[in-house]
């Protein structure tokens, strides 16, 4: 019974030796940074537009100035988290593993939130109605907090998943792949940011965005198996080894029942997120546009009827008038 514990846990800790290739961590982190970028450019852009349209263009300066400060605030949250892994060493498998389940909260959250139109929605419009509160208040404040506030959250995930994907990378080991696909996605960012701003030109953000939650949702999928495997590393999760299970590092999976029973979860949420978005959702839209169409129906109906009973009582009078002449 020793010797086949001892071999199981050999097994298992093999398995949370695996890391991202390097190709995998260029090409996740590109995406991260395209994908946050923009949406951070959009929201901007969405925001300009809305204070032009309103007669408030002259308070553009407000909104630039919201976006610098989320720009800081979030450059500060990346040394915050860095000086936290610093400051405890000891706990370093704890501490990136807590950062990774944390990521994988986040990415599934904004992979769904892509997928849901009516997400999407309510978040411009929230973002919107902040700022008509502002024009209307006259607060540059107010009107500066709602840009920091639609910016710093794009920055504040940012964060957050580059330092997921450095430590699903082995640290230093594979920076070099995750640095090199930020500076790629920021010329990529900076070109479309001209073609968008200086030549009108028309992203197709649906396909765009339903490539990047879908790969989103991947990120989650992987950083959910390394994650669980540095909380085992820190001896905060125990190791249940599983002989029949896999070993697939690019995609996060390790053969112990506590990283695929997180990933189980991750595959059945995202099935019910599917169902919800375009089986529930769709429907449950549609509802209420069937509804006048039924009431007019029902009015058609009743119209109908009242006249059919208008037509029988003057059949009535009439037979009665006749009946009445008869007899005279």
């Amino acid at each position: 019974v020793r010797a086949r514990l001892h071999d199981g846990l050999t097994r298992a800790e093999r398995a949370l030796d695996g890391q991202i290739g390097p190709l995998n961590l260029f090409f996740q982190s590109f995406v991260i940074l395209l994908r946050e970028g923009l949406e951070a450019i959009l929201i901007v852009g969405a925001l300009m537009t809305f204070l032009v349209k309103t007669g408030a263009g002259h308070r553009r300066r407000d909104i630039n100035l919201g976006v610098l400060g989320a720009v800081v605030a979030s450059l500060l949250t990346a040394v915050a988290l860095e000086t936290v892994f610093h400051l405890s060493p000891a706990n370093q498998e704890v501490l990136e593993g807590v950062t990774m389940v944390l990521a994988t909260v986040m990415l599934f959250y904004v992979s769904y939130w892509l997928l849901s139109k009516m997400e999407v929605v309510k978040w411009n419009h929230f973002v919107k109605s902040k700022v008509q509160d502002a024009v209307t208040s006259g607060s540059s404040f107010a009107l500066a907090a709602a840009a920091f506030l639609a910016v710093y959250r794009e920055g504040f995930e940012t964060v957050l998943f580059y330092k997921a994907l450095f430590l699903a990378g082995g640290g230093s080991a594979g920076a070099a792949p995750v640095i090199g696909g930020m500076v790629v996605g920021t010329v990529v960012l900076v070109t479309v940011y001209v073609a968008i701003h200086r030549f009108g030109v028309r992203l197709p953000l649906k396909p765009f965005f339903g490539v990047t939650s879908a790969f989103l949702y991947y990120m989650a999928f992987v950083f959910a198996g390394q994650g669980v495997a540095e909380l085992q590393e820190g001896g905060l999760i125990p190791i249940t080894p599983v002989a029949w299970a896999p070993r697939v590092p690019a995609l996060g999976i390790f053969p112990t029942v506590e990283s695929l029973s997180l990933q189980a979860v991750l595959l059945l949420l995202l099935v019910a997120a599917l169902v919800w978005t375009f089986v529930i959702e769709p429907r449950r839209l549609r509802a209420p546009a069937r509804a006048p169409e039924l009431i007019r129906s029902l009015e058609r109906m009743e119209a109908d009827l009242s006249e059919m009973r208008a037509e029988m009582e003057r059949m009535k009078r009439h037979m009665h008038d006749v009946h009445h002449t008869g007899s005279v």
